[in-house]
Order: C-alpha cells, then sequence, then structure tokens
C-alpha cells in the first residue's frame, strides 16, 4: 500500500482511514485500519466535501462549501472560513508547512500551523481558474484558467512564468522531469519548456482535444479529439533532432522533402514504397538516439 492515497471521500496511511459518514456527511470518521474500530468522530457545521492527508499522515484537511477544517488524529487544529466558495480542492504542499485551496478564480495558501493565509494567487477572468498541481522538492505550483498557465512560487508569492495559450485551458499534463508542459484547449495543443518558457510545439485539430498524454519514454504524444461520444486518436512523434548523428542528415532530408540527390547532382522523387522503408529507418535511428 502506498503511504497515502487519495480519493474524494477515503483517505488511507498505514495506520488509519479517514472517512465520510454516508449516514451523516457532516461527519469524518477516523478508523485503525488494523481493527477496523471508530478512533475519533470530527464534525462539520456543513456536509463534508472532500478530504486529504500530509505526507506523514499527522494532519488532516476537510472541507465544505466554504468551510476548512484541519485535524490531528484526536482533535480539531484551526476552522477557516474561505471567502470563495465553493472550495474545488485542497492540497498539501511537498514539506507540509502549507496547504493550497483553490475557489472559482483564486487560489490561497496557509500557515498549516497558525491558520494565516499568506497570500492570494489570481488568474485575470473570474470564475475561470480550473486547477493547480504542485511542483514536489520546489516551493512552485502551476495554476491554469482562462488561457493562461502561470506557475508561482508560494515562498515569495512570486510569479515565476506565464504561457499563454491561443485558447481556454481545459487541462494540462507534466511530463516526468516536470520541464515539459503539455496544455489543450477547444481545438489546440501546445508544449513548453518550463526553463526557458519556449513554445515547443503547436498542433491545431478540426475537432476539439479532449485529452493528451506523453507515452512511456515520452518520445510521443497520444491525443484524442472528438466528442465525448466519438473520438478520433492521433499520435504525434517527440524526436530531437539536434541529437541525429551528422552522417544521418541526408537520410532525415530524403524523408523530409520525399527526394534524394543522386552522385551526378539530380534531385529524383523517391516512390512510396522508398520513402516508407526511409521513414521506417529514420524514426529507428531517432528512436535510439533519443532512449
Amino acid at each position: 500500500m502506498k503511504k497515502n492515497e487519495t480519493s474524494t471521500d477515503k483517505v488511507i496511511n498505514q495506520k488509519y482511514s479517514f472517512e465520510k459518514d454516508y449516514n451523516n456527511p457532516k461527519v469524518l470518521k477516523v478508523i485503525d485500519n488494523s481493527t477496523r474500530k471508530l478512533v475519533l468522530q470530527l464534525n462539520h457545521q456543513s456536509p463534508i466535501d472532500s478530504i486529504t492527508v500530509n505526507r506523514d499522515g499527522k494532519q488532516i484537511l476537510s472541507w465544505s462549501y466554504k468551510e476548512i477544517k484541519l485535524w490531528n488524529k484526536k482533535r480539531e487544529l484551526l476552522a477557516l472560513s474561505h471567502e470563495q466558495h465553493p472550495i474545488k480542492k485542497m492540497k498539501f504542499s511537498y514539506d507540509g508547512d502549507k496547504f493550497i485551496s483553490l475557489g472559482s478564480n483564486k487560489i490561497k495558501v496557509w500557515d498549516s500551523k497558525t491558520g494565516n493565509s499568506f497570500f492570494v494567487l489570481e488568474h485575470d477572468d473570474l470564475y475561470r481558474m480550473r486547477d493547480f498541481q504542485y511542483y514536489k522538492n520546489l516551493n512552485e505550483i502551476i495554476t491554469w484558467g482562462d488561457s493562461k498557465v502561470r506557475i508561482w512560487n508560494i515562498d515569495n508569492n512570486k510569479q515565476v512564468l506565464v504561457l499563454k495559450h491561443s485558447s481556454e485551458i481545459s487541462n494540462i499534463r507534466l511530463s516526468n522531469d516536470k520541464n515539459k508542459i503539455l496544455v489543450w484547449g477547444r481545438n489546440n495543443i501546445k508544449m513548453w519548456d518550463k526553463k526557458t518558457g519556449q513554445n515547443l510545439l503547436s498542433l491545431t485539430f478540426n475537432n476539439h482535444v479532449l485529452n493528451a498524454k506523453f507515452n512511456k519514454n515520452e518520445t510521443k504524444i497520444f491525443i484524442n479529439t472528438g466528442t465525448y461520444k466519438t473520438t478520433d486518436s492521433y499520435e504525434y512523434n517527440l524526436y530531437q533532432k539536434k541529437d541525429l548523428v551528422k552522417g544521418y542528415y541526408p537520410l532525415e532530408a530524403q524523408v523530409e522533402t520525399g527526394t534524394y540527390l543522386t552522385p551526378s547532382g539530380e534531385v529524383k522523387a523517391l516512390t512510396r514504397e522508398e520513402w516508407l522503408q526511409k521513414k521506417k529507418k529514420y524514426e529507428q535511428i531517432l528512436k535510439e538516439s533519443n532512449p
């Protein structure tokens, strides 16, 4: 079992389960995993929306329409009010010293010990902040909504980077090293480099982009477009041409242009079969060059 497993209605760590009571939605139950006995019952003033725990399992966050409560396994530590409601999501920072709450277009960063709000992070357009993710080992969070992705340092309330998309953003996906940011909305996808802010890729489709993800070794992007009833699937290769061995440059040119240069200097067209063979060889070389 993982150290902490999080869902909407239940959080499990190695020793305890924290569960919403379906008979009384204002109650959070703490249950011993070994005995399944009730250890503690925690009460809200209104039905609980969701819960989460910090990495060491010692603090619990529960929230309802606009009410936030922080607990340990014995008692309520803090009761806070979130002026922007409903609360969409909450998450502890990686070190557990802070927790983050998402309202309609604002994110608040709170002190886990005092309950004080450090600062508020805002997007331009009201009711358009969709979600956030936390960068592990860095006190940074990435937020998205309206047509922008923003990266913030939550130690000093500084905006690290702003990436502008061509439409309202539906969702994002991060590469394994968190340095590539895949962004999609409506009928377009962009990929950005976090370190430089450079746009690495821009794709446009005839239908809405529903989802996008990297393959396991991040040499491709899998893309679904259409509606939730009818979808089309695409693959896009992410080969790093700069890593191609110099001796294969002529092969690269042949695949990209569909032509080849004869010893006498004539330019001739490849047949379809010749082009497919060269393309297959070229892709194999690229894959080996970019493990």
